[in-house]
């Protein structure tokens, strides 16, 4: 076995990289429906 907690290390990157993936899709999606008038 390798140090605690390593195997899960791989699981939250995966996870990470996922929501990093997500929050860009909403971004993207939020900038074009006009984000800009709400923010003038």
């Amino acid at each position: 076995m390798g140090p605690p907690g390593f195997q899960n290390l791989d699981d939250g990157v995966e996870l990470g990289t996922r929501n990093i993936k997500i929050a860009m899709r909403r971004l993207r999606k939020f900038a074009r429906t006009g984000a800009t008038e709400e923010l003038i």
